[in-house]
């Protein structure tokens, strides 16, 4: 066991290493430091769950000097550098394809492998003043939550959530046998007026050039419309959406078997098929509609296939615990700072599937410890212009 949990830390080790000499896509150097030595204290500061100039403070008083690391403000200058004129659809393009090329350490045996993709919203908690426009776009991208009574900020993100069939050598850096936790591929800022049809379009060119099949594409109730099941349809790309259930509408009396249904709005529609299912709550059971590009399917694998989705919730649970504290009014720097989260949450999910495969206990590979391990590994390899950290 301690031979394999030696192996285990030599595999942080490696996928660390491979997404720090990836940091000159992310970040511009400055005239003093690296890309990767930002990169080391921005990844440090989000592993700590703090901001940037606390990290900075601290990190300085061990290396027992000013100017061993970067300061806040010199990362923050590189920042504006690398992301200061870019438009909303440059810096989504950039972002995604930065985390798809750390996501090929698990995808890049799988082109033309079929693979199901979840796709879904994420509302995350805001704090603050209210944000600078991004680019005088007039956008408003900070809104309340259904409640009404918190502020967010709005993304969207597609992810490999499963695998057609077991595969072998799925990574360069080790031998996986499969595929088993969701890999973040696409990225969307959302704002208020954004359509559904506008996500979808984003996420699915952003992956055009990852030659990927995809098997199913899940998606949440809020992508059900006729222009989403339209564009999906005419794409062939199958999907499985959860729909509206109206009492004051007639349906089938059957449950688990399928039956044709027609989305309306002002302007089209279009055909689908449709499923009732019943879910059981805390007050009961009530029936679901769930609306299908394929009839051929039974309520069991319907259940079987939807449940993967919620894999793409984990992920935004998985981020908050590596999230950078900021009060920047600037919005490609917020953004900028989350992107990070999506990638250090990308690259455990990565190492969590190399340590399920090397048959590791669970507890080795919980996000708090592999986290703790790529920490020190940072700073027992730091590469600083001046000093070492340690």
């Amino acid at each position: 066991m301690i031979k394999h949990q030696i192996k285990g830390k030599l595999e942080v080790q490696k996928v660390t290493d491979y997404a720090l000499d990836k940091s000159t896509l992310w970040i511009a150097q400055t005239s003093q430091y690296s890309e990767r030595s930002i990169m080391e204290t921005v990844f440090t500061t989000a592993i700590n769950k703090s901001s940037l100039e606390s990290t900075v403070n601290k990190l300085q008083i061990k290396a027992e000097g000013y100017g061993s690391i970067p300061s806040a403000d010199t990362i923050f200058r590189a920042i504006n550098k690398e992301y200061g004129d870019l438009s909303l659809e440059e810096m989504e393009t950039k972002v995604s394809s930065n985390l798809q090329e750390i996501a090929n350490l698990a995808l890049m045996e799988m082109k033309g492998t079929k693979v199901n993709l979840a796709l879904d919203i994420h509302n995350e908690e805001f704090y603050g003043k209210s944000m600078n426009d991004f680019q005088n776009s007039g956008k408003e991208f900070i809104v309340y939550n259904q409640t009404g009574r918190l502020k967010v900020f709005q993304y969207a993100t597609l992810t490999v959530v499963s695998s057609g069939k077991k595969l072998s050598k799925l990574s360069k850096l080790s031998k996986l046998s499969k595929l088993s936790k969701p890999i973040t591929i696409g990225f969307v800022i959302v704002y208020k007026g954004l359509k559904r049809i506008e996500i979808v379009e984003k996420l699915m060119r952003q992956i055009e050039g990852m030659d990927l099949r995809i098997d199913w594409l899940l998606m949440d109730g809020g992508f059900s419309g006729v222009d989403c099941i339209g564009y999906l349809k005419e794409k062939q790309i199958k999907f499985v959406t959860r729909g509206k259930y109206s009492k004051k509408k007639e349906y089938p009396d059957s449950i688990g078997l399928s039956f044709a249904y027609e989305l309306k709005n002002a302007r089209s529609s279009v055909e689908v098929e449709g499923m009732l299912l019943r879910e059981r709550t805390k007050k009961g059971k009530r029936k679901m509609i769930f609306f299908l590009s394929s009839k051929i399917m039974t309520h069991a694998k319907l259940k079987k296939l939807y449940r993967q989705r919620f894999r793409i919730e984990n992920t935004y649970r998985h981020q908050r615990v590596v999230k950078i504290r900021s009060s920047s009014r600037k919005l490609h720097i917020r953004w900028f700072l989350w992107a990070i989260s999506i990638l250090l949450e990308l690259i455990w999910e990565i190492i969590a599937s190399i340590y399920e495969d090397m048959e590791l206990n669970k507890y080795s590979s919980r996000q708090e410890l592999i986290n703790s391990h790529i920490l020190d590994y940072i700073h027992a390899n730091v590469t600083t212009a001046k000093c070492r950290i340690y």
